[in-house]
């Protein structure tokens, strides 16, 4: 007699989103049926485009200062 242990299979989810409708979806996989939460953005990295351009726009024309 053998001791025969069964593998544990998980679900590679297949997940059906909803539309984004606010800072997060609701889906569901469609395999095995289990739900979740999705963010609909990611956080702002530290690597900002806008900011990086206004402060070498402000490094180009140090004259144009707000007072």
């Amino acid at each position: 007699m053998t001791n025969e242990i069964e593998p544990d299979i998980a679900c590679k989810h297949l997940w059906l989103i909803e539309s984004p409708n606010g800072p997060t979806s609701k889906g569901v996989c469609q395999e095995c049926g289990e739900k979740g939460e999705f963010k609909n953005s990611i956080p702002i990295s530290g690597w900002d485009r806008v900011g990086a351009q206004k402060k070498r726009t402000k490094e180009q024309n140090p004259k144009e200062q707000k007072t």
